[in-house]
């Protein structure tokens, strides 16, 4: 490439991230990028290469994520073998909040700021997002750490005075743990996994892309390539199917409440012109879909079909 040209092209991006940088947020650019300019395969690098460092283990966290992971196996053990079906349907129910704490609360709420919500939303994502564990499921028996049965005065303050039941603080402990781990790998698969494997039908020239098994378990986060074109969107998703985007019905359940409002989102033709500027050409949702070529709909194989 010219080199002339090639210095342009990089005073371009460097204006537009320091605009970026004096406003302190995301935003779309306000003037579109030198369309004469064309970078080839070879010459258009994916994002920026980490550069060689010399890495330190911090061996508290290794030690602590060692133990987690191991007590995470224990509590699948456990949830398998003994711990009452109330214990692990109270640790599904936190581990879906938590999540969803995290992907509408954390993420598209704060971080990105793709919807409002009011107060009483906004607590409710607070403390979905910062689980706390301060009641228990199996009311009334020995996995209850203040069990009414023993009396008025145990189950009042007496609990807090003698040391617990050791099978209940196991199964409690590791059955959480076990949720913990869940719920701290469905996130890391949106860093890791979202980078790699899958396509990129709306940016090819960068890292994040369409990952519909990390969408499943993440909640509707793993739509990565999407997002990263357009984190504004508060679907985080171009949604021709959203069966994978728990958190988007989530937050549109409460903008039906009137809980969430501003929702922001992106214009058909804007993602269509995006996606055909810029992508590598798999933006097909779905049967019928004008990307679809007559090879495949022909040889397509269709079961069950009506007379």
């Amino acid at each position: 490439m010219d080199e002339e040209v090639r210095n342009l092209l990089l005073a371009w991006n460097l204006e537009e991230y320091a605009e970026v940088f004096k406003r302190g947020t995301m935003a779309p650019c306000t003037k579109p990028p030198p369309t004469s300019l064309e970078l080839s395969e070879e010459e258009k690098p994916l994002t920026p290469q980490a550069a060689a460092q010399d890495i330190k283990i911090i061996k508290t966290n290794l030690v602590t994520f060692g133990y987690g992971h191991l007590a995470a196996l224990y509590g699948l053990y456990l949830g398998v073998t003994s711990a009452h079906w109330g214990t692990l349907l109270l640790a599904y129910i936190i581990f879906v909040a938590a999540a969803i704490g995290v992907t509408a609360g954390a993420h598209r709420l704060w971080a990105h700021r793709t919807y409002k919500a009011t107060l009483p939303l906004q607590i409710l994502l607070m403390i979905m997002n910062t689980f706390a564990f301060q009641n228990t499921a199996i009311t009334d028996t020995e996995a209850d750490p203040h069990n009414a049965t023993r009396g008025f005065f145990y189950s009042h303050m007496g609990w807090l005075l003698v040391k617990k039941n050791e099978h209940t603080l196991s199964t409690a402990w590791h059955i959480t743990v076990l949720r913990y781990i869940l719920n701290l790998h469905i996130t890391f698969l949106v860093n890791s996994a979202a980078h790699f494997w899958g396509n990129k039908p709306y940016d090819k020239s960068i890292r994040p892309v369409q990952s519909l098994p990390v969408s499943f378990v993440a909640f509707g986060e793993g739509f990565h390539n999407y997002h990263h074109v357009f984190p504004w969107d508060y679907k985080a998703a171009e949604l021709g199917n959203n069966r994978l985007n728990v958190s988007t019905k989530f937050i549109d359940f409460f903008a039906w409440l009137g809980w969430a409002y501003d929702l922001k989102s992106v214009p058909d033709e804007m993602v269509r012109s995006r996606a055909d500027r810029t992508g590598d050409g798999t933006n097909l949702w779905g049967w019928g879909d004008v990307d679809m070529d007559d090879e495949m709909r022909n040889g397509a194989v269709v079961l069950n079909k009506a007379d």
